[in-house]
């Protein structure tokens, strides 16, 4: 085997990359592990800690407040009324039989976007994103009595200028019967839907609720 000592600089090579290593191990701080999910295997890497500035989290920015005639759509999080989510989006065709758990830790994790005439809630959306290059908008929905009044296109426009979600390189959505809604807001159909790939489950939320319903005690009287 040759390991480089029969070449003129091979030993030299080999003495500065030990030495090197050394340099980087007395420096080390952190130990980070990394999955490599190719090799299934996982390597140990050191390396020192960098302090990284990150954008602040969405629940402590300043909300954000729209106006349409007698509505209000606002990014707060407070002002949005959980039974009326919730009571929507379990019957819905999308999200059948979630619960009200499951929809209020969706909401804390997501970006909210909420209409109101006046104290009532009447439509609501949620966008998943990393602030950076990607965003996935969820559970959009104006309530039935007030469809008919532009609402869900001001949704989107709203949604689409919010100052967080600009400079994206990718937005996805999922919809059964709304693409035209979409379509003003420049979605199309995915450009390579042959490389796409998901993971669905469609009947999760009913076997969370019979597996929570087996879990709680019966009550006797």
């Amino acid at each position: 085997m040759d390991d480089g000592r029969s070449r003129p600089w091979g030993g030299k090579l080999i003495a500065k990359s030990r030495m090197l290593r050394r340099t980087l191990l007395r420096r080390a701080r952190t130990p980070v592990l990394q999955i490599m999910p190719s090799a299934n295997c996982q390597l140990l890497i050191y390396n020192r800690v960098v302090p990284v500035a990150m954008p602040p989290a969405t629940q402590s920015e300043p909300a954000i407040e729209y106006r349409k005639d007698e509505f209000v759509l606002s990014t707060d999080r407070e002002r949005l009324h959980l039974d009326v989510i919730n009571g929507f989006l379990t019957e819905c065709y999308w999200a059948k039989g979630i619960s009200r758990e499951i929809v209020a830790r969706s909401i804390e994790n997501s970006l909210c976007f909420g209409i109101y005439d006046r104290n009532q809630q009447v439509g609501f959306a949620r966008v998943i994103s990393d602030f950076a290059t990607y965003a996935y908008i969820a559970d959009v929905f104006v309530l039935d009595t007030y469809r008919g009044r532009g609402l869900g296109k001001w949704l989107m426009q709203c949604i689409m200028q919010h100052p967080r979600l600009q400079g994206l390189r990718r937005w996805s959505l999922v919809t059964d019967d709304a693409h035209g809604l979409y379509a003003k807001s420049g979605f199309t159909a995915p450009k390579w839907p042959e490389v796409y790939m998901e993971r669905y489950d469609e009947d999760i939320y009913q076997r969370l609720d019979s597996h929570q319903q087996a879990r709680s005690p019966e009550i006797t009287k």
